[in-house]
């Protein structure tokens, strides 16, 4: 499903289903409030997200869609403040701190003169940054959930350089905040399945063209960036006939 876009002429805000307009500041306030309550239920001081599914849960701050950019930038969320403190890839910061004004604190990852943007297992930089942005917020000796998504190496680094700090799971207390969706969710979920439904009848208009695999996928993509979306959730998978029924996108020109 594709992700809605963020509307112009309304900063912090998408369009959505005509007559809904997203409120985004809102809609990570009741995300970080109701993850708070489950971090507080847990006994758990704060939790780390990079995954770009929790972190644009808990932040609302779009990233480039690219595998590239999986694990690259971190949201701490702790159980008893409002939005989450963000450590955002170099070069990246100013860019959130327009898109989402609400974000008071935002430094930044070392991009050049370190390999970890290029390599997850690379530990070089990254431990001390993050171990003294939580030290800082006053986690050196608190319970941390965990984004399964944080690469092992950089996890056994930040737990030698806070010795004292308990790390734990996030996984399940992520997938529980997550299954209840507020209003505003709801709202950007109506904005993305317009944007879905104004693909799959832009793309059988290329079918009734007799468009190419290759061209009807283009149609797809297209359609969703047009009409509004920031990007397709995946590839479009466009495939006729049973040996091309293997879950590939692998076009063809017929």
């Amino acid at each position: 499903m594709p992700e809605a876009a963020v509307d112009p002429a309304r900063p912090g805000q998408c369009a959505g289903v005509p007559g809904e307009v997203v409120d985004e500041r809102r809609l990570v306030e009741t995300n970080c409030r109701r993850l708070q309550q489950l971090l507080r239920r847990e006994g758990i001081d704060a939790v780390l997200a990079v995954a770009p599914d929790n972190w644009r849960y808990l932040t609302g701050v779009p990233l480039m869609h690219s595998l590239f950019l999986t694990a690259l930038n971190v949201a701490v969320l702790r159980a008893d403040s409002g939005f989450a403190s963000l450590l955002a890839l170099e070069g990246f910061g100013a860019a959130m701190r327009a898109r989402t004004p609400w974000h008071d604190d935002i430094e930044e990852l070392p991009f050049r003169r370190t390999g970890e943007p290029l390599q997850p297992m690379c530990v070089h930089a990254w431990p001390a940054v993050l171990a003294d942005r939580l030290a800082r917020l006053g986690l050196r000796r608190g319970r941390i959930a965990l984004d399964a998504m944080l690469p092992y190496a950089l996890k056994d680094a930040l737990q030698a350089a806070l010795p004292e700090a308990r790390f734990v799971d996030a996984g399940r207390l992520l997938r529980e905040a997550r299954l209840v969706k507020g209003p505003e969710e709801i709202k950007a979920l109506h904005a993305a399945c317009r944007f879905a439904d104004q693909a799959m009848a832009d793309a059988f208009a290329a079918v009734a063209r007799r468009s190419s695999e290759l061209e009807i996928a283009a149609t797809i993509e297209h359609s969703f960036r047009i009409h509004g979306a920031e990007h397709s959730g995946f590839t479009p998978l466009v495939f006729a006939g049973v040996p091309e029924i293997v879950g590939i996108p692998r076009f063809s020109r017929e």
